[in-house]
């Protein structure tokens, strides 16, 4: 490799180490499978646990485990994650909002490229709108709730008291913000008590009806006449033994039926299968190309040291050369004197 090649090759190499040194280190992490975002460590909250609602909470082993569930939910913006208690945590604010925090030992908090929902951002749920206090989803927006004022960017307490909020273990602190109270409406006009209505009129009592008229006992009917006794039937005629019918016609199968459920099932199997193994020769192929450019980077590293170690050798070389030629010369010297 000649000297240009090298002096084009080390600002790379420079770049690729810096890169390779923040990846390493956990500072930055990169979403690869899911979305074009990265995560950045923030230096401000380290130690801190955000005092703030949480979106959701559960167990987690390593950081790439917890960026990896905040970047599969779109509403998270920021994640802590804790190797001492084993738990990541995931909310809906970043840095940029200076969210309270208490002591927290070993936490650790990055942002990702979102940005932080706010006044009017969508939302499914309360724990989509956890930015500020008195918040809640409404209509699948971010709003206050229904007993609270907005006033700026957080939401007021309604009461006639005044909400100051002031965060005091924030690292970047900011002036108390006060709400003043609303005005008091006017009283409403003073209801006139009804009029007296007159009284209703008097019900007069009902009429005597006359008496109904008399039930007259039923008439005696006559007997019914005598039934007479059955006449003798004749017997009914012989019942004939049924003739031997001609067998039914044999009944071919029609043409394009189903197939049955055991080959469906059989089909199903297949195209899954084939599926799954399409999906596997996707991942393995991502996989053998990250090895190859790792491999491919090791080898131009390699060959950037052998030629510097090369270089270094060569300069020894011509130094002790030239250090035995002038103790020779300084030896001949005297000699020939």
């Amino acid at each position: 490799m000649s000297l240009g090649g090298i002096k084009m090759t080390v600002p790379y190499v420079i770049l690729w180490t810096q890169t390779l040194t923040l990846l390493l280190s956990m500072r930055v992490i990169i979403c690869h499978n899911h979305c074009n975002c990265i995560a950045k460590m923030i230096d401000g909250y380290a130690d801190k646990k955000l005092s703030v609602e949480v979106k959701w909470m559960h167990d987690a082993s390593s950081r790439l485990e917890c960026a990896s569930d905040c970047f599969r939910d779109e509403k998270c913006v920021s994640f802590q994650f804790s190797k001492t208690a084993s738990q990541c945590a995931g909310y809906v604010v970043n840095s940029e909002n200076t969210p309270k925090s208490v002591g927290g030992v070993g936490y650790v908090m990055y942002d990702t490229c979102r940005s932080p929902q706010t006044f009017g951002s969508s939302c499914t749920t309360n724990k989509d709108c956890s930015f500020t206090a008195y918040t809640a989803c409404r209509d699948n927006f971010c709003k206050c709730q229904e007993n609270k004022l907005q006033s700026g960017s957080i939401c007021a307490d309604m009461s006639g008291s005044p909400v100051t909020l002031t965060d005091t273990n924030s690292p970047h602190q900011s002036p108390p913000l006060t709400i003043e109270p609303p005005q008091n409406d006017p009283p409403p006009p003073a209801m006139e008590p009804p009029q007296n209505d007159p009284p209703p009129p008097a019900m007069e009592p009902p009429q005597n009806d006359p008496p109904p008229p008399a039930i007259e006992p039923p008439q005696n009917d006559p007997p019914p006449p005598a039934m007479e006794p059955p006449q003798n039937d004749p017997p009914p005629p012989a019942i004939e033994p049924p003739q031997n019918d001609p067998p039914p016609p044999a009944i071919e199968p029609s043409q394009n039926d189903p197939p049955p459920p055991a080959k469906r099932w059989s089909l199903h199997k297949t195209i899954l299968l084939h599926q799954l193994w399409s999906l596997h020769k996707t991942i393995l192929l991502h996989q053998l190309w990250s090895l190859h450019k790792t491999i491919l980077l090791l080898h131009q590293l390699l060959s950037l040291n052998k030629t510097i170690l090369l270089h270094q050798l060569l300069s020894l070389h011509k130094t002790i050369l030239l250090h035995l030629l002038l103790s020779l010369h300084k030896t001949i010297l005297p000699t020939s004197s």
